[in-house]
């Protein structure tokens, strides 16, 4: 979806619905924020560390947590009930989500605070509720969250690609992208097998780079819980690219920061390379007679475009990391002489 079918999406009967429904959340901003929060932070216990009100407990009696909560459901009122034109939505949610980035929050924590909101907002609406309005909703806040996405995972980010660099990025085509997103509809059932096999087959490949992971020495390794955590995490962050391929001004800021922290963990582009093939061969073994030359094609061009839009940035944060490891020795030098 474009920026551009997003604005026309928006201004539909979707969010007329949405702005009908709101003064009913915001006549309970308290209570709505609190359940949200609480909701949040049970399906993310680690969010919490987040904000500033994270050591008053119980939360649920936190005034801290009690303000922030109200102010959050009478700051998306404001946004919903913008009246004015497509440009002034998008500037006022990209505020949001740069308020929101200074303090640390990611694409992913506003994707799951969103699904929260749904949750609360279908008890606190009961009957109101109807199937049209779960479409509503579900329509209108997609759409916003994917104007925040770019803003949240840009800020992550300090490095950037050049314009040709940019121009050298090939996308999927439609027909690709279907191929990809119908292929990976039965791989998301099943995540934790093709991660860890995904994994499994890249140490095989090259054993070396199974010393850039924390679980190295576990034994037996297939039977790792870490290196399963670890799969479940890349399959999800594959995940959230897969779910957005046509919208290059999130998959491109991510994947800019996932490549930035990755060169602190000592990935080197080769490492690329071997996580593409270890994948393709992963998928060829659980998709059996569904993956076809074409599914092949589709992910190796995926694949491709990944590599492309992330080893430019590996280059500068691994040439960064190595110019603070210089001035990090200096001042050691420097102390030891003194």
């Amino acid at each position: 979806m474009s920026l551009r079918t997003l604005n026309v999406h928006l201004y539909t009967d979707s969010l007329e619905l949405v702005r009908r429904t709101w003064p009913v959340i915001e006549a309970k901003a308290e209570e709505v924020g609190v359940r949200l929060f609480l909701l949040f932070f049970r399906t993310n216990p680690t969010a919490v560390n987040l904000f500033s009100f994270r050591a008053e407990y119980p939360l649920e009696q936190s005034a801290g947590m009690r303000r922030h909560a109200s102010d959050v459901v009478r700051s998306l009122g404001e946004v919903v009930s913008d009246k004015h034109d497509g440009r002034s939505l998008q500037r006022n949610l990209h505020a949001l989500a740069a308020r929101h980035a200074k303090y640390g929050v990611q694409a992913e924590d506003l994707e799951d605070m969103f699904e929260c909101l749904f949750v609360v907002a279908k008890e606190v609406l009961g009957q109101v509720w109807t199937k049209e309005m779960e479409a509503a909703w579900k329509s209108v806040w997609t759409g916003f969250r994917l104007i925040m996405e770019p803003t949240l995972i840009a800020a992550t980010c300090p490095f950037k690609m050049g314009d040709s660099e940019l121009k050298a990025i090939e996308y999927l085509a439609t027909p690709q992208q279907k191929l990809v997103l119908s292929s990976w509809k039965i791989i998301a059932r099943d995540t934790r097998s093709y991660g860890v096999r995904l994994f499994l087959k890249m140490f095989q490949l090259s054993p070396t780079s199974l010393k850039l992971f924390s679980f190295a020495n576990d034994t037996p390794l297939e039977e790792s819980p870490r290196l399963a955590s670890h799969a479940e995490l890349f399959m999800g962050k594959l995940g959230f690219i897969v779910s957005h391929l046509d919208i290059e001004r999130t998959t491109i800021p991510y994947l800019q920061s996932s490549s930035a922290l990755h060169a602190e963990l000592q990935v080197e582009p080769q490492h690329f390379v071997l996580m593409g093939k270890a994948m393709l061969w992963s998928w060829q073994q659980g998709l059996g007679d569904a993956w076809t030359l074409e599914v092949q094609h589709a992910w190796e061009k995926l694949w491709v475009t990944v590599e492309t839009i992330m080893k430019p940035v590996l280059k500068q944060a691994r040439e960064s990391v190595s110019r603070k490891k210089m001035r990090e020795l200096e001042v050691m030098f420097s102390k030891k002489r003194d």
